[in-house]
């Protein structure tokens, strides 16, 4: 087990982002995860401790059996739960991603539920003590660990639902008939992509061309932000536009995505608080 480290990682909800302190001042955070200056600290540095999202880690970086003078060690990570020190190897310099950290503490949280519910069982992804490991460091690189998040069910942040509905559309605008026209065309093909500017009516022409239609009910509507590029949040907004189509399509994979651990990254409490007042605010916007 490591000593106790000089600087530690930690996860700040607020800004979203992981920030590296000193162990003795946690006011100034001198360094932020996943920049190019992380990396370099790394290369610099032996140890440090972890504040993730999904529990706390010490990290030790062990010196290469075979490396020459200039070569750089492997990371392992550590875990005190109970009277047992857990160990399991993370990877090199390179591999020490905000997203690698968050996975691996998630591991040893899964661990540990199996540990309490069945306390003489090892699971097969520990790597227990260094007298037992492979002398071939090389080949654990190779065939390094895929840990897998534990599986519980995380709080959803809600979606927001006016981005399900259509914009307005205003009644004194010109219509772009040879534009209107192009799309009509485009339902023979399976994709139409339209680009422009921002603010050349890419949303408006749409609007225009959906009302023209006699089937208003075999579309969704999904209107995207920065804040979707995530993949579970993204196909829970498409899913859920679909259900447009038919009430309870697609309710068992909405289900099943509730299912998966949330990434690191989520929205702050604050976004989904803003957002369920947003969506209890809807009926009394209602015309």
């Amino acid at each position: 087990m490591p000593k106790a480290a000089q600087h530690v990682l930690i996860y700040k909800q607020d800004q979203n982002s992981h920030w590296l302190y000193k162990n003795n001042n946690r006011d100034y955070a001198f360094l932020q995860g996943d920049s190019e200056q992380w990396f370099a600290w790394l290369a610099d540095h032996t140890s440090f401790s972890f504040q993730g999202l999904h529990g706390h880690l010490n990290m030790l970086k062990e010196a290469r059996k075979s490396g020459g003078k200039g070569e750089d060690g492997y990371w392992y990570a550590y875990r005190r739960q109970g009277k047992r020190t857990m160990k399991k190897y993370a990877g090199r310099t390179a591999d020490l991603t905000m997203a690698r950290l968050e996975t691996i503490a998630s591991a040893f949280t899964n661990d540990a539920h199996h540990t309490a519910a069945s306390p003489d069982h090892v699971t097969s992804n520990l790597i227990q003590s260094t007298e037992h490991e492979s002398s071939s460091t090389e080949m654990m690189t190779e065939n390094a660990l895929t840990l897998t998040p534990p599986p519980l069910t995380p709080i959803q942040t809600p979606l927001l639902e006016p981005k399900l509905h259509l914009p307005r559309l205003h009644t004194n605008l010109v219509e772009r008939e040879r534009l209107l026209t192009l799309l009509d065309a485009g339902l023979e093909r399976k994709l139409t992509l339209i680009t422009a500017p921002p603010g050349f009516g890419k949303t408006t022409l749409l609007l225009q061309w959906l009302a023209h239609q006699n089937t208003p009910d075999s579309f969704a509507w999904v209107a995207l932000d920065a804040g979707d590029n995530d993949p579970i949040r993204f196909w829970r907004y498409v899913l859920t536009a679909c259900q447009s189509f038919q009430s309870d399509h697609g309710h068992e994979v909405l289900n099943q995505l509730s299912t998966i651990a949330p990434s690191p990254f989520e929205p702050s409490p604050l976004e989904t608080i803003l957002t369920t007042f947003l969506n209890a605010l809807i009926p009394s916007c209602t015309p």
